[in-house]
């Protein structure tokens, strides 16, 4: 009797033990989300709660649904939601003024032996042992020594100053780092920098590597000392590098989680404040991070453009520039910033005022041809609005290190006094002989169908090339072909000689620009204007050939100062035009010999894990030649090429020679929008692929921005990785011919 009361007393202390088991503050390993928390979990015989505590902005929302769940780590089952105390499933549950709120979700009760849980796909390893220890993770000691290391690989010192001949120095610089608390549960192992070259227009961003451990680095092609920022796991990180130097930096997870709530709130642009540098160039990085001025309220600006005058808005502009560069005075005297530090601070504000200044005027006559409802739309832009330039020293190269400078370029070169052309000469097409003496010449007859279109087509006015062609396609065969090979023969040769000889017309508007630059920007030859040249020259020598391009080129370098922005010109027209060795007749009689097809040049996919990642999207589709669309659903432009190509994909359905491929991330396509577009579009061979594979694409076809058209050969290899959609119609013929 004794015996079985004391078993009983057992029992009894046991599930009364277990009924009270509660964990506060449990420790976790990992946590995807920035706004949920758990405060605290109490285990029963009869259910499990969890305390989830939700913080986010007051008047903004949680919400918890049916398909939630807990999971055991060790086993992988998943114990489904059963209830949510006093709300119900999918209610919008709104966080107060505190800006925090804590919710009891109900689950089934665990199994004995449940360590650890995953809360759905937010928290992961929550212990049911562990209490949370909120000491900061500390930096491992072999991650240190590694960074250590990857530093003391660099010989050289930072340049000293901003005016030195090592400005320009083409090397490449590395980046390595370390992210507290990273777990591949997190779901991304590379982040990007979106690398370009400020002086050519050229794009190469560059996957940055993130291991298993947290580690990170990348080797980032630079032409000279800039700021750029990485961007990873939807956050973006600023820094400063030069050639041949390497940056460290370590990464603090309460940053990644504040930039998860801005970026869910919408409420502002989250800067990392937290982030240790290490190395030569960490002091200039650490005041780069710590300097602040107001952000620019690009949504009161869409305002203003309606309601201020250009003049109000410049002095606007104006007052603030001296606010911030009053509080940049005082940052610099208080912290006991060097002289080359204060360089590049200034260089950040002076390109993002002018910037805005440039913005406004295009904003306002874009508006103005929208909208009169608003006088001060109407209000003229003087010659005197543009006398901000004269402020800035455009021969100070510690001007092009902002990252905001290939913005201030583009705006600078594209302003509407700069923007003018020469006029262009009448051109006169008098070929050998008409198409009607070409018709007989060859006994072709028209029909009676082929006339009346004849005649019919003297009268319309087509309103897109899609109209005309689809006009074309009512004529017969016979008349249809002989209409291409008369232009081909006769007409394209006479109006390729004429786009040929560039020189003299292009010659002619960059004299018209010099004479803006000096007349009304007021503005003595300085480097920026030199480099707006550049970026346009492979845009001035894309319809000529070999030749005129060079002769071109030898006129335009002559008015160019700065030996380095030469080198890159250079580089531009001969990766246009290689320049290719003459073959002797000997050789030609070798090759022919040996029954050699000289066929059009492809390239082959460099080896590595980004072509394997491509190669693997298009085996299906060897043996075609591909046109590759690189896009999104968030992205307009990509959006309205995709919907103007629909008819002209219609045609070319079943073709045994091309397919069109079309490859998104998932980030910028969601799924929802992303079935529903393809489905109107009748889109097929279409890829929504992980954001690090869209990342390695990125850097292996060499684009920061999409839409991006490629064009693959049918055995792999590359034939353009800048082609040019809206010149389908004109160029598919000749690349199905040349690339058989």
């Amino acid at each position: 009797m004794k015996n079985k009361i004391i078993t009983l007393l057992l029992c009894f202390f046991a599930t009364t033990y277990f009924a009270q088991k509660t964990i506060e503050k449990p420790a976790y390993e990992v946590k995807r989300s920035s706004i949920y928390d758990v405060d605290k979990i109490e285990l029963t015989e009869k259910e499990t709660r969890l305390h989830v505590r939700g913080t986010i902005v007051p008047g903004w929302h949680m919400r918890f649904r049916k398909n939630d769940f807990l999971k055991d780590c060790k086993t992988g089952k998943e114990y489904p939601i059963i209830k949510i105390e006093d709300h119900k499933f999918n209610e919008r549950i709104i966080i107060p003024k505190s800006g925090t709120r804590t919710v009891v979700l109900v689950f089934p009760p665990l199994d004995k032996g449940v360590k650890k849980i995953d809360f759905k796909h937010a928290i992961y390893g929550i212990s049911l042992k562990k209490q949370r220890n909120n000491k900061p993770k500390e930096v491992p000691k072999y991650v240190n020594k590694w960074i250590e290391k990857e530093l003391n690989k660099v010989t050289e010192s930072p340049i000293k100053d901003f005016n030195s001949k090592e400005f320009f120095n083409p090397k490449k610089a590395k980046l390595v780092g370390y992210i507290k608390e990273y777990d591949k549960r997190l779901k991304f192992n590379t982040g990007i920098v979106y690398q370009g070259n400020s002086i050519t227009r050229e794009d190469y961003p560059i996957v940055v590597q993130v291991y298993e451990d947290g580690r990170f680095e990348a080797e980032i092609p630079l032409i000279h000392p800039e700021t750029n920022y990485i961007s990873i796991n939807k956050a973006t990180i600023t820094y400063y590098l030069e050639p041949g130097q390497t940056l460290a930096l370590i990464l603090d997870t309460e940053d990644f989680r504040n930039n998860a709530i801005s970026r869910f709130t919408r409420s502002y642009r989250y800067k990392f404040k937290n982030t240790i540098f290490k190395g030569p160039l960490a002091e200039i990085n650490t005041h780069l991070m710590n300097f602040k001025v107001e952000d620019f309220d690009y949504r009161g600006f869409r305002e203003k453009v309606k309601t201020l005058t250009p003049n109000e808005f410049k002095a606007e502009q104006d007052s603030t520039l001296k606010s911030h560069k009053k509080l940049l005075g005082n940052y610099t005297k208080n912290n006991n910033v060097n002289y080359k530090t204060k360089q590049v601070l200034e260089n950040i504000l002076v390109t993002e005022y002018a910037t805005h200044l440039f913005d406004f005027v295009s904003n306002q006559e874009r508006e103005a041809k929208k909208n009169e409802l608003f006088a001060n739309l109407q209000t003229p832009v003087t010659n005197e609005y543009y006398s901000f330039l004269k402020d800035i020293d455009f021969n100070n190269k510690a001007l092009l290190i902002p990252n905001g400078f290939s913005i201030f370029v583009n705006r600078f070169e594209f302003s509407k006094p700069i923007k003018i052309y020469a006029k262009p000469k009448s051109i006169k097409i008098d070929p050998e002989i008409s198409l009607q003496q070409y018709l007989e010449k060859n006994k072709i007859e028209l029909t009676e169908n082929d006339k009346k279109l004849k005649e019919e087509s003297k009268k319309v006015r087509f309103k897109s090339y899609n109209e005309y062609k689809k006009f074309q396609k009512k004529f017969s065969k016979p008349y249809t072909n002989a209409l291409k090979a008369y232009n081909l023969k006769y007409i394209q040769p006479l109006a390729d000689k004429q786009n040929f000889d560039i020189t003299a017309s292009k010659m002619e508007k960059w004299r018209l620009r010099d004479s803006v630059l000096k007349n009304i920007y007021h503005l003595d030859k300085n480097i920026v204007h030199d480099m707006t040249k550049i970026r346009a020259l492979k845009f001035d020598i894309d319809r000529t050939d070999s030749e005129n391009a060079r002769k071109y080129w030898n006129e335009l370098k002559k008015t160019i100062k700065d030996p380095f922005l030469i080198t890159q010109g250079e580089r531009i027209v001969n990766k246009k035009f290689p320049v290719v060795a003459k073959i002797t007749k000997n050789d030609a009689e070798k090759l022919n010999s040996k029954n050699i097809s000289l066929r059009a040049n492809t390239t082959k996919l460099p080896k590595g894990k980004p072509t394997a990642i491509f190669n693997n999207i298009i085996k299906s589709h060897k043996g075609k030649i591909l046109f590759v669309d690189f896009w999104a659903t968030t992205c307009g432009p990509c959006i309205g090429s995709i919907k103007k190509m629909k008819e002209i994909r219609a045609d070319y359905k079943n073709n045994p020679d091309i397919d069109f491929v079309f490859i998104t991330p998932t980030n910028q396509s969601p799924e929802r929008s992303y079935l529903r577009f393809i489905k109107s579009q009748e889109l097929v061979n279409t890829y929504r692929i992980p954001v690090d594979d869209f990342n390695y694409l990125r850097q292996l076809f060499k684009f920061n921005g999409i839409p991006k058209y490629v064009v693959i050969a049918k055995n792999g290899e590359l034939i353009d990785d800048d082609y040019k959609m809206y010149r389908f119609n004109n160029t598919v013929d000749d690349i199905i011919k040349n690339y058989k």
